[in-house]
């Protein structure tokens, strides 16, 4: 049975409280709102990180950045598993909050119920920017 309205309502809502919470700088926060805690997300250019913990602490060591924005262009699933394609982009700041690049690119999203929910298994995400612009 293709997933209803309701879940896609659902990630939608979590997608939304993820950027809020990357754009405050709250990662831990990010990682609780939509991961699950042992989920995998596979960085553009690095190994797999797995786990709160680690993703957390992954992207505390991120460059700083500010407008994360993720524009969702597909959920889709059957029963318990669900997936969200879609988009990002955000700007790198110097330490002065001054844009000094910015980054876009597309992500690809594994999602699970769960008894807590709805939570992202594997979430891999790459990057449109060459390492020449």
């Amino acid at each position: 049975m293709p997933i209803s309205d309701a879940v896609r309502a659902e990630i939608e809502k979590k997608a939304q409280r993820a950027q809020d919470a990357l754009n405050r700088g709250d990662m831990a926060g990010f990682v609780a709102t939509v991961h699950h805690p042992d989920g995998v997300i596979s960085p553009n250019g690095h190994p797999p990180v797995k786990g709160h913990a680690q993703i957390a602490a992954w992207l505390e060591g991120f460059p700083p950045f500010t407008n994360m924005k993720f524009d969702l262009l597909e959920v889709d699933g059957d029963g318990d598993c669900a997936y969200a394609w879609g988009s990002y982009s955000f700007d790198l700041v110097d330490d002065d909050g001054n844009v000094i690049g910015s980054d876009n690119g597309t992500y690809l999203e594994i999602w699970r119920r769960g008894d807590d929910g709805w939570r992202v298994t594997r979430d891999i995400f790459n990057s449109d920017v060459t390492a020449e612009e």
